[in-house]
């Protein structure tokens, strides 16, 4: 299998089939990433993002990739979540620090956004 392309039009090697079939598993992946339970505490937790072009609607246009990042008290690092918005301003955040099912917040924690 060589993948020659990566806009979706034709991949040398692989099927139409096959790509949907791979699509769906990686859906699947990336729902149970999304969907895990953390199990804290976190005494640190890094927000950060970047910008990058993605196509919408037939046009480029600047989209942020951010990324929360853990330590946890033994030292090892965990990914707790990314997500694609429009900026990573304070309110693109503020559903991650303070969702409704409390993913991040843990008492006596504070986080400057």
């Amino acid at each position: 299998m060589r993948g020659t392309r990566t806009d979706g039009r034709r991949i040398e090697g692989i099927s139409k089939s096959q790509v949907s079939r791979l699509c769906g598993e990686l859906d699947q992946a990336v729902e149970r990433f999304r969907t895990r339970r953390l199990d804290g505490p976190y005494p640190y937790v890094w927000l950060d993002g970047t910008f990058v072009k993605v196509r919408e609607h037939g046009r480029a246009v600047s989209q942020a990739i951010v990324i929360a990042i853990a330590v946890m008290a033994n030292g090892e690092r965990e990914v707790l979540g990314l997500d694609v918005g429009p900026s990573e301003s304070g309110a693109f955040w503020l559903p991650y620090v303070y969702p409704e099912s409390h993913v991040f917040v843990y008492e006596n924690a504070s986080c400057n956004v």
